[in-house]
């Protein structure tokens, strides 16, 4: 199988004037795969270095775009002489697909799923619009491209806006001489066609395009001759929708007659005016409809539904896909919320709703957990029964000048990492000024209670569980990253006998801002008494406290107070594990008080400690243990 740096190379998707999308697949431990759509810009563009260079920086934007209605773009890499983009892989069709597949059938999109596609639309450009660097300041990120083609619709029914990062930089090779621009005429905002700057009304107009032809089945403006499509567009007349459908309720006549108001002045102002007014259209309208009902159109319209999975993804694919510009190249993947969902019928869904609060796409169940700085709730997924885990930062971090970065930074790494020993990031995001970050819903036993119990464990339960550990810690080191934050009460262990780490991303996300809990101290390391901060050396540090603390059932460190903390720290005398535990061989000992050196460069990597132990565990003899019996001690 053909390859580009990481990525295996599945098939083709489509190819277009600069770019050609691929279906492509990372390999990780244990057999995992992920499968990405990746896009690779076309040879003739590479020397182009002004496009070279916009694209590389309209995609540091893109990545910072992590939003449930947006596709998220992974990251922008070279290899040679080839610049690819991996983005989210969604399981489903775009828009102009369903348009099509509706006109076929003789029928137009119900009112209430052209509002429900549009509304997330407008959270999505609302996400994008509003996002600001560290100094608070607007990034001023434009799509440039909201069209028919760049808005996904999953068969579960999430809809997705994908394309963020190429669409400006597209632009500025897609002109001809003569200052006309080439691709998706029908969905200029006039100010686009007059090439003038632009701003996120623009983008508002041309959702609000799409909402037009979603009501009335056809685009504002048609026509086969260039220059009159031009001077229409430019022109800003806009038939009026119940003209071409007479049953168009007047109030969603009125939503998207502003969004498409000729001046920029006269329309939303902002993206999430037009996703509140589209909202109470549906609550008015059609206050039941969710996410299960569009899923239920989109499978009625599209007959070659295959259910996901990418390797058997036959050729009907290549309707979907073919595109003929660079804009108009669609994506399609792994749903970060379809995977292994179970449909919750729609009588069941309607009558929680009312029973319990929600936080945008999500209904909030009871609360897990509660401190200064966050809550934690077990939800569901609207129109699934797929029970996750939400997590909410306090709002006032939203004014911090560092948070929101550093948790776009250290949340957008730790959302690619995917690993059996890892808690999955679903999705984070901001709603209503809040961070939030959506994992699975993990239901198992923290080592922090494991260890109350002062009882050490068998020598190869302990090797096993900190084999998984560093495992996991392997591969977070490997893409760049660090946990930062790894203790007992952060390591769960599942009723099958696997440990997964939580609050990865989460930790980091809170360096500098607010000191670590007491208890989390010693697990970071001497070097980060002062700061707090740890680097990978200091993960390794708190697995060897994890180690030892398992093998002799005893707590290393007295937290009763920062200065006790501080004291121990710095003198670090350590006993070796066997001073507490026989069964625990003289070269177990020497490795787990190497990963303990003061000195982090004195420390081996994670991979190297995983290595150690291995070995040590096939040179002392201690008898191979199965995860049924890890569980069983665990639980006991």
């Amino acid at each position: 199988m053909e390859r580009l740096g990481p990525f295996e190379l599945v098939r083709g998707i489509a190819i277009g004037g600069m770019a050609e999308v691929h279906l492509a697949k990372v390999t990780g431990y244990g057999g995992f795969e992920k499968y990405v759509a990746l896009k690779t810009i076309h040879p003739n563009y590479v020397e182009d270095d002004d496009f070279i260079s916009m694209l590389i920086d309209e995609a540091k934007l893109a990545v910072q775009l992590v939003h449930p209605n947006i596709a998220q773009t992974f990251d922008l890499g070279r290899v040679g002489d080839t610049y690819y983009m991996s983005m989210e892989y969604i399981d489903g069709i775009d828009l102009a697909a369903l348009l099509r597949a509706a006109e076929r059938q003789n029928m137009r999109l119900p009112f209430e799923a052209a509002a429900y596609i549009s509304r997330d639309v407008a959270a999505a450009l609302d996400h994008a619009h509003s996002r600001c660097d560290p100094r608070g300041r607007p990034l001023g990120i434009v799509h440039r491209d909201v069209s028919p083609t760049n808005v996904m619709v999953s068969y579960e029914g999430l809809v997705k806006l994908v394309d963020f990062g190429i669409a400006k930089a597209a632009s500025s090779v897609q002109r001809t001489n003569a200052g006309i621009i080439k691709g998706k005429l029908s969905y200029l905002s006039p100010e686009q066609a007059l090439t003038q700057p632009l701003d996120g009304r623009s983008d508002i107009y041309a959702a609000g395009i799409v909402l037009y032809e979603m009501i009335t089945g056809r685009p504002v403006h048609e026509h086969e001759d260039i220059e009159e499509l031009i001077h229409l567009t430019r022109a800003g007349w806009v038939q009026p929708p119940h003209e071409l459908r007479p049953d168009v309720p007047e109030e969603l006549e009125r939503i998207v007659l502003r969004a498409l108001a000729p001046s920029p002045d006269d329309r939303y102002q902002q993206a999430g005016d037009l996703m509140i007014d589209l909202q109470r259209f549906l609550g008015q309208y059609a206050r039941r409809y969710v996410a299960a009902d569009l899923a239920a159109l989109v499978n009625d319209l599209s007959s070659h539904r295959k259910k996901a999975d990418p390797r058997e993804l036959d050729a009907q694919i290549s309707e979907i896909f073919e595109r003929i510009d660079i804009g108009d190249i669609a994506h399609g993947g792994d749903s970060m919320f379809d995977e292994n969902s179970i449909v919750m019928p729609k009588a069941e869904l309607e009558e929680e709703l009312e029973e319990v609060p929600r936080f945008g796409a999500y209904t909030l169940h009871e609360q897990l957990f509660e401190s200064r700085l966050l809550t934690t709730h077990r939800v569901t997924v609207d129109g699934s029964g797929r029970e996750l885990e939400l997590k909410r930062f306090v709002s006032e971090l939203a004014h911090h000048p560092e948070f929101p970065s550093q948790f776009n930074e250290e949340l957008t790494r730790a959302t690619r990492i995917h690993h059996p020993n890892l808690v999955e990031i679903v999705a984070t995001g901001v709603h209503e000024r809040v961070h939030y970050v959506v994992t699975e819903l993990i239901r198992g036993l923290d080592l922090r209670r494991v260890l109350a119990r002062q009882q050490p464990a068998p020598i190869a339960i302990a090797l096993s569980l900190v084999g998984q550990l560093l495992d996991a810690l392997v591969e977070i080191h490997h893409d760049g990253g660090v946990h930062g934050g790894l203790t007992p009460a952060n390591l769960l262990v599942t009723p099958g006998g696997i440990l997964k780490i939580v609050e990865h991303g989460t930790a980091r996300a809170l360096r500098g801002i607010v000191p670590p809990p007491l208890r989390t101290v010693p697990y970071l390391g001497p070097e980060a008494i002062d700061d707090g901060v740890a680097d990978a050396r200091g993960d390794v540090f708190g697995v060897a406290i994890i180690a030892w603390e398992l093998i002799t059932g005893r707590s290393l460190f007295d937290t009763s107070s920062r200065h006790t903390v501080v004291e121990q720290l710095r003198i670090l005398d350590i006993a070796p594990p066997s001073t507490y535990n026989e069964s625990c061989d003289p070269i177990l000992d020497r490795v787990i008080l190497a990963a303990l050196s003061r000195f982090p460069n004195t420390r081996p990597s994670a991979a190297a400690l995983r290595a150690e132990l291995a070995e040590v565990a096939q040179m002392a003899g201690y008898d191979e243990i199965t995860l049924g019996e890890v569980a069983a001690w665990v639980h006991a």
